[in-house]
């Protein structure tokens, strides 16, 4: 955590959560937004990583 953290350039990534009907995306500031089925598919899914998760990323970085 830092004070008075202002991140830039965040307009336009979202991650995706939900299924079927429910799908929704999430932008960086906490937004929800509806979004169909087929949209969901194209954005990156928005899931808890464990350990394991990031040390696998982390090999192919």
């Amino acid at each position: 955590h830092q004070v008075n953290y202002n991140p830039k350039n965040l307009d336009g990534i979202y991650f995706a959560l939900g299924i079927g009907d429910s799908c929704k995306k999430k932008d960086c500031y906490g937004n929800d937004f509806l979004i169909s089925e087929s949209e969901w598919k194209t954005l990156p899914k928005l899931s808890p990583k464990g350990g394991f998760d990031i040390k696998k990323r982390l090999e192919i970085a």
